[in-house]
C-alpha cells in the first residue's frame, strides 16, 4: 500500500490496491506489516485505518479525503494502533481477528496514516513500506 520512497503525510491516504476474493466466504484475519530496508532509519509502527471498498475508490497517494460518493462503498474499516505491533530490528506486524463476509468480490484496500504519525519516507535514506495481508475462509 505504501511503497519504498512513497511519501505519505499524517492523516493522508495511500494508493488503492485491488484484492480479488472469488466465491463466497469470510475474511478472518487482517494484518499490517511494515519494514525499513534503508541504510538508516528504524522500523515504524504507525497507527492508521485500513479501508476495504466494494468499488475502486480512485484515490491518489496523499489524498486528504475520499470523494463524497466513495464513502458509501466502504465494505469494512479496521483501525490499528501503534501499541498493537510486534516488532524487531527488521519489521513489525499488527494483526486482528475479524469476521467480514464477502461474495465474489474485488475489493480495494487503502491505508490512511494516523493523524499523529510522522510522515513516511521523508528522507533519502528512508525505505519504509506498509503492506497488508488478508486471511480468509472460502465457502464456495
Amino acid at each position: 500500500m505504501i511503497g519504498i520512497n512513497e511519501i505519505v503525510s499524517p492523516d493522508q491516504l495511500s494508493d488503492e490496491v485491488a484484492v480479488t476474493l472469488a466465491g463466497t466466504g469470510e475474511i478472518r484475519k487482517v494484518c499490517i506489516f511494515t519494514n525499513e530496508t534503508g541504510a538508516t532509519g528504524t522500523v515504524y509502527k504507525p497507527s492508521g485505518t485500513l479501508y476495504l471498498f466494494d468499488v475502486d475508490p480512485t484515490v491518489t497517494l496523499n489524498d486528504a479525503a475520499l470523494a463524497v460518493d466513495v464513502h458509501t462503498t466502504i465494505h469494512a474499516m479496521f483501525t490499528f494502533t501503534a501499541a498493537g505491533y510486534v516488532a524487531d530490528a527488521n519489521g513489525a506486524a499488527n494483526c486482528q481477528d475479524v469476521n467480514e463476509v464477502y461474495s465474489n468480490a474485488t475489493m480495494f484496500a487503502v491505508w490512511r496514516l494516523g493523524t499523529g504519525e510522522t510522515e513516511v519516507n521523508t528522507t533519502a535514506t528512508d525505505d519504509e513500506q506498509t503492506r497488508a495481508n488478508l486471511w480468509f475462509r472460502r465457502d464456495t
